[in-house]
């Protein structure tokens, strides 16, 4: 048999209730029960229908203060109608504005105003206190804030009087206040029940002590505990630490055992904490009846409880729900408006395109877009540039003109100073529903936004707002509505919060993130008040607000069975336990309990077991082998480096034909710089200019802003691409200047033929530049922007390009370009840094016959079906990025 402390509270007011009606069962119909929340309003209905196992009847008024307060009634009547708590923070942005320096203030400081406000109102201080509560002679910044005080002590309550409203968190106080005065005159003579309620509000604990007035008054106190037959972990708490005597450790054990089953459990991670708790609820399943809660502020803890519990497809009842934002249609309808407001830029529309929603609809027009306009290009691509770079007539086209046409009307509205709220949310509901070709109704979620819209319609047909605020409203109006589960959750398993877990009753609850970052959690000190003045003003402090937070923890520690967990880190960062921790724990050792009450160790050895292989598979080395008739014939010189330090990265492209795709906005690094300066290199010489020409800074000049173009207007290239352009062209022309070749070559293009067993391999090339010299010498030049290879890597072969370019040179494989035999080679370092430049020359004639030899040797390897294309046979010489490393699983294999 369960001890006393098992007995649920719910329980015990349904049975109260049902007692106290046992003479006349119809006024149960009349009775009126207030509890803390809407969870446990429908727990206290499923306990009170156990007494009617086989009866009908009809249910008392049950409700959570907030709710009956909201309620249509005879007080209600005689008060004005209050505006929502998310109508009332949209109102104090608007007018707040004119007192801000940026309009995006206005929405943090109404929320936090709303806070003040909401404090003062319910701790039932004026707010015209704040004005004398420093000197005027003091602090100039103070000051200052009495202007925004003022929104709130005077704009605020006229504006409502101007509209016909008032403050919800008024007309709480409001309600109560009446509600009093009549129970008063005319106390009820049916039953009325509170248990559970906020006892820090002044007018809540008046309300509170009128019901226990009543004839039929019943008011829960947390007194259930029966300390004189249980020993729980509340006395231990409450008891006074005596130190621990070894001598008399039987004693004591005997005497302070616990009724209560307590462990103790700390983790490394949050995953391991989340996994072992996964595993205890799991566990505590097989117990028949047995109902099992996780109680944690911490969301990153409960979401991975939700998935590690889904392994074995266990749906857990979690009270936070999931927000509308969170959601697919909140996610598309925040998706669509970021489109609409960028301009269908490359990254806003792709998102949109591949949402679930419409990944199907637009399905033909997706991949298209994608691959052939979108990516690979500098900046972003916008409606605009599409519509001119793809050609009329197309269903692409046609599709682009529709989606302009469908986003006009919600565009024109987002650029607009001033408009009516309700204008704005309705054009941007029929555009999403154009796009989704389907009515709206049949997407989850839907039903709650509209309801929500439709408690709101006074204020959105009043409230007019600038278009730009539009998406922090919506971000705000989708936060506030919450979706549970409609059905298959387990109806054992219970995932909360602290104030959903007030009242609950559950044979085991775990506690997790018993850190001090979630067990109390962080103060949130008043931006507008210091301790000292709340002190004086008689608000909550951080001792009251501490207190508050601890009575809350203590009420979860009733069940038979509870766990305590805590991660070590949280997401990587080293946590400090909770104060309520060290407590208990100093406790426990003070009494010789403590290693009595850690959680047994087999569950981390279960957790780390999960997902552990029954048998670790070592991977080896890629080594792919494909038939002779699929393997490259034709490389280039600078794929031949490729195939030296990585063999399987020219399998993948050229067996496999894996080609990477272009990132959607480019990085604005080195490679890209790279490309702009060969570009305006090849313009210069191609178009014939020469570097002795007076003007030929000014020409480079005007080439480098053709060549960057818009993307001039990026502040990366402005201030730091450009200046070393600017830097580098000055360097290049006294560098070329001292040379006077007869001709040049730019981009110029060649190929020689090499033998191979298997048949002739084609060897090709496209060299920067080649300057041939009056005394028939030449000159092959390769730009380089990044880092110039070595010295050692030259002669050991490891960068064979600009002597495979040269071996070309010399067999005539060059377009236009007659045989040489005496080639000098040089590397031009374009960096415009600190120097500007710098010049590395090669002049050893027997590096281009060694790597022409050392080509023809991999030649013959690769042309036996049984040589495989390794990845990065040296890991000393592995190129520092390819984008087929992921592919070959480096990672992994390297470490064995």
């Amino acid at each position: 048999m369960s001890p006393k402390f098992h007995s649920a509270p719910l329980k015990q007011l349904a049975s109260q209730l049902h007692w106290m009606c046992h003479e006349e069962p119809l006024q149960i119909s009349q009775a009126t029960v207030f509890l803390p929340s809407r969870r446990a309003k429908r727990q206290f209905i499923e306990e009170l229908q156990n007494f009617f196992p086989d009866k009908m009847f009809i249910l008392p008024q049950v409700s959570t203060l907030r709710d009956w307060a909201n309620q249509n009634d005879h007080f209600s009547s005689l008060m004005p109608p209050p505006v929502s708590f998310f109508e009332r923070e949209l109102h104090f942005i608007h007018l707040l504005k004119p007192y801000v320096r940026e309009e995006a203030q206005a929405g943090h400081f109404a929320e936090s105003l709303a806070a003040l406000h909401d404090e003062f109102i319910c701790a039932e201080v004026p707010l015209k206190k704040i004005k004398n509560l420093t000197p005027e002679v003091f602090a100039a910044h103070w000051q200052e804030s009495l202007k925004y005080f003022d929104v709130i002590k005077d704009q605020w309550p006229y504006f409502l009087r101007k509209i016909g409203r008032s403050d919800p968190c008024v007309h709480f106080v409001q309600k109560l206040n009446a509600q009093i005065e009549a129970w008063e005159q005319n106390p009820p003579q049916t039953p009325v029940i509170a248990a559970g309620l906020e006892l820090d509000i002044p007018v809540v604990q008046r309300f509170i002590e009128t019901i226990e007035q009543f004839p039929k008054g019943k008011v829960y106190r947390e007194k259930f505990w029966d300390s004189s037959e249980e020993k729980t972990v509340i006395d231990l708490l409450s008891c006074k630490t005596q130190p621990f005597q070894a001598e008399k450790q039987e004693e004591v054990l005997q005497a302070e055992k616990l009724t209560q089953k307590l462990y103790l459990g700390e983790f490394s991670s949050l995953e391991e904490e989340a996994r072992v708790i996964a595993i205890l609820m799991r566990e505590r399943l097989e117990e028949p009846d047995k109902k099992i809660a996780l109680v944690t502020p911490l969301r990153a803890l409960a979401q991975r409880v939700v998935l590690e519990l889904a392994r074995w497809n266990l749906n857990v009842d979690d009270s936070y729900g999931k927000s509308l934002s969170d959601i697919p249609l909140g996610i598309f309808l925040r998706l669509s408006l970021n489109c609409v407001l960028k301009g269908f830029e490359s990254i806003p529309f792709l998102s949109l395109l591949k949402h679930p929603y419409m990944s199907q609809t637009y399905k033909m027009h997706t991949g298209k877009l994608e691959t052939q306009y979108l990516r690979g290009k500098l900046f972003a691509s916008n409606l605009s540039y599409l519509l001119k770079e793809i050609p009329k007539g197309t269903e692409l086209y046609h599709f682009l003109i529709a989606l302009q046409e469908w986003a006009a009307p919600l565009s024109h509205l987002l650029s607009q100073k001033t408009v009516i709220l309700k204008d704005l949310i309705a054009l941007h509901l029929q555009f999403i529903e154009i796009l989704l070709q389907k009515p709206l109704e049949n997407y989850r979620g839907y039903k709650e936004l509209n309801e929500q819209l439709k408690g709101l319609d006074g204020a959105l047909n009043n409230l007019k707002v600038k278009g730009a605020d539009y998406p922090f409203i919506l971000e705000k109006l989708l936060n506030q509505i919450t979706l549970r589960p409609l059905y298959g959750v387990h109806p054992r398993l219970y995932i909360w919060g602290p104030l959903e877990a007030q009242l609950q009753a559950v044979d085991c609850i775990i506690v997790g993130g018993m850190n001090e970052k979630n067990w109390p959690g962080p103060y949130h000190q008043s931006a507008w008040l210091n301790e000292s003045m709340r002190n004086t003003l008689g608000l909550q402090t951080r001792a009251t607000w501490y207190a508050l937070k601890k009575r809350l923890w203590m009420n979860l520690l009733k069940a038979p069975e509870i766990i305590l967990t805590r991660a070590l880190r949280e997401e990587g960062q080293l946590e400090s336990a909770s104060r309520w921790w060290f407590e208990l724990a100093a406790k426990l050792k003070a009494k010789g309990q403590y290693e009595k009450h850690q959680l047994n160790p087999v569950y981390q050895q279960w957790a780390k077991s999960l997902d552990y292989p029954a048998e670790q598979k070592i991977l080896s080395r890629p080594a792919p082998c494909p038939p002779l008739e699929a393997r490259p014939r034709t490389l280039s010189v600078t794929q031949i480096e490729t195939w030296i330090r990585d063999p399987y990265s020219i399998y993948a492209r050229e067996v496999l034909k894996l080609k990477p795709l272009a990132p959607l906005e480019p990085g604005l690094g080195s490679a890209l710089f790279g490309v702009m300066i060969h570009q305006v290199l090849e313009a210069f010489f191609k178009q014939g200019y020469e570097v002795q020409d007076q003007q030929a800074c000014e020409i480079l000049y005007d080439l480098g802003k053709k060549t960057f173009g818009e993307s001039l207007n990026h502040p990366v290239v402005s201030s730091f691409w450009w200046t070393r352009f600017n830097r580098l062209i000055t360097w290049f022309l006294e560098v070329e200047r001292a040379l006077v070749p007869a001709k040049r070559f730019v981009e110029v293009r060649g190929e020689i033929f090499l033998e191979g067993p298997q048949g002739l391999f084609k060897l090709k090339a496209t060299a920067d530049r080649i300057d041939l010299n009056s005394d028939g010498t030449a000159c092959i030049i390769d730009y380089k922007t990044g880092k110039l290879p070595t010295r050692k890597e030259i002669e050991q072969g490891l960068t064979p390009q600009l002597l495979l370019e040269a071996a070309i040179l010399q067999e005539g494989g060059f377009q236009g370009i007659a045989p040489h035999t005496s080639i000098a080679m040089r590397y031009m370092h374009l960096s415009g840094g600190q120097p500007a430049g710098m010049l590395l020359d090669i002049s050893e004639d027997h590096l281009i016959e060694k790597s022409l030899e050392s080509l023809q040797n991999m030649i013959v390897q690769y042309d036996n079906p049984k040589k495989p294309y390794l990845s990065c046979p040296n890991l000393e010489i592995t190129p520092t990025f390819t984008p087929y490393h992921h592919l070959s699983r480096i990672q992994e294999w390297q470490r064995f």
